[in-house]
């Protein structure tokens, strides 16, 4: 396994019997109606800003260290709006989604790795060969936008306006193209609509692997993000020395181009989308600029909250804010921000040169259990806006972690040590995909100002 962390993980305690567990969605998914162990949330209004989601979306974790791509057609494939256009549709198993994308992407490409590529997982998304109305070729959209702050915010869009047409999650291809997860929605300012102007607060994102490493223990294992939502807010500092880092959770974190030799994937945002489309959708001609930025912070004169401010911002923010994750299973049942700032975390924000700006992790615990072992969820603060960048949970109905794994589960997001799954293997040409490592992303933003560094 290609995976190398900063932190220890031990004696994990939760077990998944089922290679599918469900969750619940958090309130920004626009309300939720739970039974018979099928989730449907109902989408916000049309026209008004709110959560743009994914209704009957259930979790998947992937089945092998390297079925993040599999698990993830799952969690596609799962949305009621699948089901409503194919009568009787049963689930592909991952080893069979796992046969056809290898096929698909060695013909699209040349390209071996155990993992599946884009072309693999859009054509086995579209023909698992349980779709009764899937043809060859012609059911799935695959995205592919330049790796520049420009093409980040265009493969945002096309993520977005598909979520919204479509209620179907999208496959999206993170951590430089080591990994697959799965955008379940998007919190924006107005419907996402094709070429239209929006702007995207953030991501609910559902990683494969975090099941995976719960079930199956490794010391020093990531557990990946879990469910998350990721600020899309972009905060720009202004430092001491004069120069302007610009911090995005989403595009820091998360969402980053894939690092590859030759074309099509090379240096660039990829997404797959819509696996019942008989005419693959347009992408977004990027003519509006969809990613929020904040007010600038001063370094030089700024004061960074405390962390018993930022406690209570986060139990604020969870249920009160503008992102509700009040029903989210990591923050509900009354579940508590961790009132001891002793268990509260600083994790430097990544890539910013020059000053130092350290998130405040504040956990949340289960006053109903056992003590020690009841933690749910963590919330990343940021100590300047006292809003939330990242937030996230473990991805089953019951069970809780200790202190020490959920700051684990948070802090692996922020400093980078997310999971890289796409293992490569010995190519039949002489095309390389490089799918582990760093690309670091230096574009301009269209203001002038220059996005954070980032390496591993």
């Amino acid at each position: 396994m290609l995976l190398a962390s900063k932190s220890t993980q031990t004696g994990l305690r939760v077990l998944l019997s089922s290679p599918r567990s469900i969750i619940s969605p958090p309130a920004w998914m626009g309300g939720i109606a739970f039974a018979a162990g099928i989730l449907s949330p109902a989408l916000a209004p049309v026209a008004s800003a709110g959560f743009y989601g994914t209704p009957g979306s259930t979790y998947a974790f992937q089945q092998t260290y390297y079925y993040c791509g599999e698990g993830t057609m799952q969690m596609m494939l799962s949305a009621n709006a699948v089901g409503a256009a194919n009568p009787g549709f049963v689930m592909p198993t991952q080893n069979a989604l796992y046969t056809v994308a290898q096929k698909a992407q060695f013909l699209a490409s040349g390209f071996n790795i155990k993992g599946t590529l884009p072309s693999g997982l859009a054509n086995a998304t579209a023909n698992p060969g349980a779709l009764p109305n899937a043809a060859p070729g012609d059911n799935w959209s695959q995205y592919i936008s330049l790796g520049t702050l420009a093409g980040a915010d265009q493969a945002e869009r096309n993520i977005a306006n598909a979520l919204a047409a479509t209620q179907i999650p999208v496959g999206a291809v993170v951590n430089y193209g080591g990994h697959w997860d799965a955008i379940w929605g998007v919190q924006a300012s107005a419907v996402p609509v094709l070429n239209t102007p929006y702007l995207i607060q953030g991501f609910a994102v559902a990683d494969p692997w975090t099941g995976y490493a719960l079930a199956n223990p490794s010391p020093g294992q990531s557990l990946g993000l879990g469910i998350a939502y990721v600020s899309n807010v972009t905060v720009p500092y202004l430092l001491p020395n004069g120069a302007v880092a610009l911090y995005n959770p989403f595009l820091s974190n998360v969402f980053e181009p894939i690092r590859t030799v030759g074309a099509p994937w090379g240096g660039r945002y990829v997404s797959v989308a819509d696996p019942l489309a008989t005419t693959p959708p347009a992408p977004d001609n990027g003519s509006n600029n969809s990613i929020p930025l904040a007010a600038q912070v001063n370094l030089s004169t700024a004061v960074a909250i405390t962390a018993a401010t930022a406690i209570t911002d986060a139990a604020n923010d969870v249920t009160n804010g503008s992102v509700n994750l009040s029903t989210e299973p990591g923050f509900n049942g009354g579940d508590k921000a961790d009132a001891n700032t002793a268990d509260v975390l600083q994790v430097a924000e990544p890539g910013i040169t020059g000053a130092s700006v350290n998130d405040f992790l504040v956990p949340f615990e289960d006053p109903n259990g056992a003590a020690g072992s009841n933690y749910t969820g963590i919330a990343a603060i940021n100590p300047y806006t006292g809003q939330i960048d990242t937030a996230q949970s473990i991805p089953i109905t019951s069970g809780e972690l200790t202190l020490a794994e959920i700051q684990a589960l948070g802090r692996d997001l922020l400093s980078g040590n997310v999971p890289q799954d796409n293992v490569v293997v010995p190519e039949p040409t002489a095309i390389m995909l490089v799918a582990i490592g760093g690309l670091v992303l230096s574009a301009r933003r269209r203001r002038g100002q220059a996005l954070p560094r980032r390496s591993f």
